[in-house]
């Protein structure tokens, strides 16, 4: 009889273990489960917020685009901060800006042939914005800091990195260059910033 009832006492415990832990799984499952969910809307809101800022700047983009002047047709190439390319101070620009040489492609800085800058009569002055259309994903926003070899003319030098691709459009209709007004410069310079800003701080997290 005593064995009967040590049986049934181990029977007992046991279930009230399983069921115990059962318990406890179910809990720190559904724990789990919310946390996931928890951490994918905040990824969500993050992305849906970023797309809308970069909406709302590409919008501002376009209804600029209808005030900046057509310079007309223009060739683009690259150039690398290096001796053979430049100078012997490789790293600075002809209006004496420091080159990023980790990353010099992420400036969007430009050289301009002498025939477009003011200093030879061109309608482009170091520091002004333009953008430059026809060149595929190299499309967009840059800015004048150097100028080119005097050999050249209605030649646009885009500053890239030693291990960024090489590329070049010559006589190709589709390459347009558009200098933005005086008083949207630093516009654009806050909306640059400012989506370089926002991405680091809320999406690089």
């Amino acid at each position: 009889m005593k064995h009967s009832y040590k049986i049934l006492w181990t029977i007992i415990v046991v279930l009230i273990v399983t069921l115990s832990y059962s318990e406890y799984s179910r809990i720190e499952k559904n724990q789990t489960i919310n946390n996931f969910k928890n951490q994918l809307n905040k990824s969500t809101q993050k992305i849906d917020s970023l797309d809308n800022e970069v909406k709302r700047v590409n919008n501002l983009y376009i209804s600029l685009l209808h005030n900046m002047k057509n310079i007309g047709n223009v060739d683009v190439t690259v150039y690398q901060p290096v001796k053979s390319q430049t100078n012997s101070r490789y790293w600075e620009t002809a209006d004496q800006s420091t080159i990023n040489l980790k990353n010099p492609k992420s400036l969007h800085w430009i050289a301009v042939s002498r025939n477009l800058h003011e200093r030879w009569g061109g309608p482009l002055k170091f520091g002004d914005y333009v953008w430059i259309t026809g060149i595929g994903m190299h499309s967009g926003l840059y800015k004048v800091h150097d100028v080119m070899n005097k050999r050249f003319k209605n030649r646009i030098d885009i500053l890239i990195g030693k291990n960024d691709s090489i590329y070049s459009y010559i006589n190709d209709d589709n390459v347009e260059l558009y200098k933005i007004p005086t008083q949207s410069k630093q516009l654009f310079a806050n909306q640059e910033n400012y989506i370089n800003n926002y991405t680091k701080n809320h999406i690089a997290r």
